[in-house]
């Protein structure tokens, strides 16, 4: 199992669901024990990368068969992240795509895979994956902070052919931002 096209997609986690990242309907809940075991995981993994980037790439994959499902895809955010860091940009891609397979009312995912283009200069791309994150996850505020801002950064440079209404996009995010605030002052 070398990369997330290969076989991951069916062995098992498909559509397996982490902690609601992105708030969604459907999303299944890490239990304790899977929470966990990512922990022990994630230490293992810092600790591979120290050794070297290969062994905690290794460790990782190795690491999807022995993981409860639901975590599948916080595992594979940390090999595509692992993979951007060594600039392996194709490698991670595949990543990004596989954690929004795996798990695409985690915002993290979106966002994660949408400025990883956005810092790669592919600002179509951008917009696209930004777009669906918002499709599956249309009320998280990072997500919509992120396309508002990169709108408007595009639109600067007259790139940007979202068929979003930018004042509109804005005016979900002030009242995203409005409906958080209100909540603590109301307990």
């Amino acid at each position: 199992m070398n990369d997330p096209g290969d076989d991951l997609s069916g062995g098992g986690a498909g559509g397996a669901g982490g902690a609601g990242a992105g708030g969604g309907g459907g999303v299944d809940r890490e239990s304790p024990n899977s929470k966990n075991r990512f922990k022990s995981f994630y230490r293992e993994f810092r600790n591979k990368e120290k050794e070297s980037e290969q062994r905690a790439y290794d460790f990782a994959v190795r690491a999807f068969d022995a993981l409860p499902a639901r975590i599948h895809w916080r595992v594979a955010m940390e090999v595509a992240d692992l993979a951007k860091r060594q600039n392996k940009i194709t490698q991670a891609r595949k990543w990004y795509e596989f954690v929004n397979r795996l798990q695409p009312y985690a915002a993290q995912g979106w966002l994660e895979s949408g400025k990883m283009e956005e810092e790669c200069g592919e600002l179509i791309k951008c917009q696209k994956i930004l777009e669906t994150g918002l499709a599956f996850c249309p009320f998280n505020e990072s997500l919509l902070a992120k396309m508002y801002v990169f709108c408007i950064h595009c639109m600067t440079y007259d790139v940007c052919t979202s068929r979003l209404d930018v004042p509109h996009l804005l005016c979900v995010v002030v009242l995203c931002a409005v409906s958080a605030i209100w909540s603590v002052w109301a307990i």
